[in-house]
């Protein structure tokens, strides 16, 4: 019965968007032969030329609504959520229907009123969509269109869960009761709710009292107790859901559910691995200004190698293994600014590191060359690195690569700025670069890991052109 009454609820939902639809393409018609003669634009042709224009539409615009979940319930969402399904729908019904004119070759149909039908429809749609999201919200806070949830789990992390529920009544979401793990909890409150048995009585449970939706708690570790439960559920008809109590909500980490090889799998991820196109606009960025700079800076290069090749013996371009992203290991360049096999004397002088924690630096390295101290105080030794980004082992900003001797004692928590790949500059770099401290640099790494964006690296290269030209912190 509640799911036939569904059914005739989203069917009158979709008739009412048919309409919006209609509506739209009509208000667009008169919008757009109003504004001819202001615009001097072409005439439209009589409305009744347009009904196969609209009878193209109609059931592709209601099909990409259908298919972005628009009927779907948002309860316990944001409207923001549904806008964007309706905005998605349009520009999907636009590219579609664009294609469709192409094959078919419909070129009389006039594309300012498809635009214009396009954002009316947008604005009618969301515009009907918040007023419905909004008067559900006002009706539930009536005590009406109520959802009786049932909570399987009595853990301590529910209380959150109940205190959600309780300071959105708007979502119409009801707690009903519980079911515990332990025998003694049963018939006491907990949370302010009555515990109805033990999770070996749910189906009794579910014949016994009105519920709507249950919410499995359990911690996900003991999701194996879960899968029993869910079955009398599904054989009772019952909507259910679980928590997933992983991660908190401080937590740098989003989850979703996932597919790969036809095998569901609940997938814990960093919130940029979802940044595909801030990530691929951020490669693209590394290889068009690292390419530039090469053609353009090559002649400065060679004759930086060829003034070091004539102060000291050895060859002009040093090169040491580095941990970059997630570990990988690979050969980072730079111009060598320090004696010839200055690494072995590393050993000697690591007590007098000016740098706390397992990061080696000295003010007064006594394996530099005077070259190289102008090299330095420059960061015209980095150089080399704009090849190492264009291969794809760096970026232009990131955490500074450190070498493995160093990158091997950091641990814990502090190894996340291992995933992210490693940059010529960075956040410790526009704040005092080699002066700041092992601690400062860590956290400098991981705030930027943290919080990385687009525009942080946009911001970051621009901060980095200042503090090079002033010699900031050059060590």
């Amino acid at each position: 019965m509640i799911r036939e009454r569904i059914n005739f609820i989203v069917k009158l939902y979709s008739l009412l968007d048919l309409a919006i639809i209609l509506c739209a393409f009509s208000t667009a018609y008169v919008v757009r032969h109003e504004l001819s003669p202001f615009l001097h634009l072409p005439e439209l042709m009589p409305m009744a030329e347009y009904f196969l224009l609209f009878a193209f539409i109609a059931p592709i615009w209601m099909l990409l609504l259908y298919l972005n979940n628009t009927y779907l319930s948002y309860r316990g969402k944001s409207y923001w959520a549904v806008i964007w399904a309706v905005v998605k729908s349009n520009l999907e019904g636009l590219s579609l229907l664009s294609l469709i004119f192409f094959v078919l070759k419909l070129h009389s149909f006039n594309r300012s009123l498809v635009l214009m039908f396009m954002f009316i429809c947008v604005a009618a749609l969301s515009l009907e969509k918040i007023l419905l999201f909004k008067g559900l919200e006002r009706i539930r806070k009536q005590g009406k269109n109520l959802k009786r949830v049932l909570i399987v789990g009595t853990d301590q992390k529910v209380d959150m869960l109940v205190k959600r529920i309780n300071q959105h009544p708007e979502t119409g979401f009801v707690i009903a009761g519980f079911l515990t793990e332990y025998p003694e909890e049963v018939g006491h409150k907990v949370y302010g709710y009555k515990v109805f048995g033990v999770y070996e009585d749910l189906y009794r449970i579910l014949h016994d009292e009105i519920i709507d939706e249950v919410v499995f708690a359990s911690p996900i570790f003991a999701l194996h107790k879960v899968r029993p439960l869910l079955e009398v559920c599904e054989l009772m008809g019952i909507n259910s859901r679980i928590v997933v109590d992983a991660c908190n909500e401080t937590s740098n980490f989003r989850l979703y559910l996932d597919n790969i090889l036809d095998i569901s799998l609940l997938s814990f991820s960093s919130s940029r691995e979802a940044q595909f196109l801030s990530l691929g606009l951020k490669r693209a960025m590394d290889v068009g200004i690292s390419t530039v700079l090469l053609v353009a800076l090559a002649p400065v290069m060679l004759v930086i190698a060829a003034l070091i090749r004539l102060q000291s013996p050895g060859p002009a371009i040093f090169k040491q293994v580095r941990s970059g992203l997630n570990g990988r290991r690979f050969v980072m360049y730079k111009f060598r600014t320090m004696i010839n096999g200055a690494e072995a004397l590393r050993n000697k002088l690591k007590t007098q590191s000016d740098v706390s924690g397992p990061i080696f630096k000295m003010v007064h390295d006594p394996r530099i060359t005077s070259l190289g101290k102008f090299l330095r105080r420059t960061s015209l030794d980095e150089l080399p690195q704009l090849w190492n980004v264009l291969k794809g082992e760096m970026s232009l900003v990131g955490p500074r690569p450190l070498p493995l001797v160093e990158s091997t004692q950091i641990t814990g928590r502090d190894r996340r700025r291992l995933s992210m790949k490693p940059g010529i500059t960075g956040l410790w770099q526009c704040h005092g670069r080699s002066n700041t401290q092992y601690e400062h640099l860590i956290s400098f790494d991981l705030e930027y890991v943290d919080n990385w964006s687009l525009l942080l690296d946009v911001k970051l290269l621009m901060k980095t052109i200042p503090v090079v030209i002033r010699c900031i912190g050059a060590m």
